[in-house]
């Protein structure tokens, strides 16, 4: 059977998959589709690796987006926050060359300390990567998500059997995402395809709702919940 989900999901029972309206936005319905799958085949598995990417965030050498591979915080005192975590793998913090304060200070020195790549840019530039241009406070890092992946890496590495999933469709609150995350983890779930159309990037208000479990979540990253339930 599956394991048990958030109050608002329902299980499947009998088909394979069950879908059930979560909370989001009242302009459109927001689906979840929980999904049990039995794997019969594999595509033969490949391995990725992490690390810095180019300072035009491009992807890695194998054409992975950097939406895929890292968490994008920003903001002075959550990136001082994500900073002072030592359990969190950082892979560079990128500054405004015009960004200024004690806090700052602070988030450099223990940047330092740690090791973590400091790199700058334009305020406008931060800006875009940040994906937020009033609230990045002139600072942002990537936090190294280990267990974010694509969907064809999901397939490629779950174990034949039967495994569950949970496909967001159309979930575009990011309070509700982060809480939905944390509840499908902790129910013991494989994994939550987040697509990347209909869904919000995995921000600080993700992150807040989610308790930090965001970081650490199997997050499945594909273009759409319909593709992941195809698959």
């Amino acid at each position: 059977p599956a394991p048990p989900l958030a109050p608002q999901l329902r299980p499947s029972a009998g088909p394979r998959w069950a879908i059930a309206p979560l909370l989001g936005d009242a302009t459109a319905p927001s689906m979840a589709l929980a999904v049990g799958v039995q794997w019969r085949h594999r595509r033969p598995s490949h391995t990725l690796e992490f690390g810095s990417v180019a300072d035009t965030r491009g992807g890695d050498a194998q054409g992975r987006s950097p939406k895929d591979t890292f968490i994008t915080i920003y903001g002075r005192m959550p990136v001082l926050e994500v900073v002072q975590d030592k359990s969190l793998a950082v892979d560079k913090l990128i500054v405004a060359d015009n960004a200024r304060g004690e806090n700052l200070d602070r988030i450099l020195e223990l940047a330092g300390r740690r090791g973590i790549p400091v790199r700058t840019a334009t305020p406008h530039r931060v800006k875009v990567l940040a994906g937020n241009g009033k609230q990045d406070q002139g600072i942002l890092a990537d936090v190294i998500a280990p267990r974010m992946r694509t969907l064809l890496d999901f397939v490629d590495r779950v174990r034949p059997g039967k495994c569950h999933v949970l496909v967001l469709d159309g979930v575009n609150n990011p309070a509700n995402v982060g809480m939905i995350i944390r509840t499908a983890t902790a129910a013991g779930l494989a994994g939550v395809v987040l697509p990347r159309s209909g869904s919000p990037s995995i921000d600080p208000l993700v992150i807040k709702a989610s308790a930090g479990v965001a970081f650490r979540a199997s997050i499945i990253r594909c273009r759409t919940g319909a593709e992941a339930a195809e698959e």
